[in-house]
């Protein structure tokens, strides 16, 4: 059976919605870092990924142009875990990313998620202890 996979940007998401992916621990401290960035004017984008229409994958990125992209609250659903998901799902952050003209990514890794964002490149940022980054290139003219 093919399965289409495709990647959108989004609204953002009812609270119901968000407990579909995240604990309530996971959503107060998402909550907290939204209040915080309404105040200072921070730019945020909610992506997603479907698979065959149902939204199984999201996260927020926090967009500072045009020096980077940080990327948080990466969460896939649990049924839809290792099988390659999370890696298209950051692949197609990379592309919407250089096609905006942001050529960096930003992240702080769990324990957990550590390796994962390792195998895909994502190196230490040395100014900043426990961020990860990731140079990535614009895409080239059609």
């Amino acid at each position: 059976m093919n399965q289409l996979i495709s990647f959108k940007p989004m609204s953002w998401p009812t609270k119901n919605f968000l407990h579909s992916f995240y604990t309530d621990e996971e959503l107060l401290w998402i909550n907290a870092q939204l209040e915080e960035s309404r105040k200072s004017k921070r730019k945020f984008q909610w992506v997603c990924i479907e698979r065959n229409l149902a939204k199984i994958g999201i996260c927020l990125l926090e967009v500072a142009p045009p020096e980077f992209v940080y990327v948080s609250n990466l969460s896939i659903k649990e049924k839809h875990r290792r099988q390659g998901v999370g890696r298209i799902f950051m692949s197609h952050i990379e592309t919407y990313c250089a096609n905006i003209g942001i050529n960096r990514l930003c992240l702080t890794p769990t324990e957990a998620s550590l390796s994962f964002y390792q195998a895909l490149l994502f190196v230490p940022e040395p100014l900043i202890p426990g961020i990860l980054k990731k140079d990535i290139h614009p895409p080239l003219p059609k």
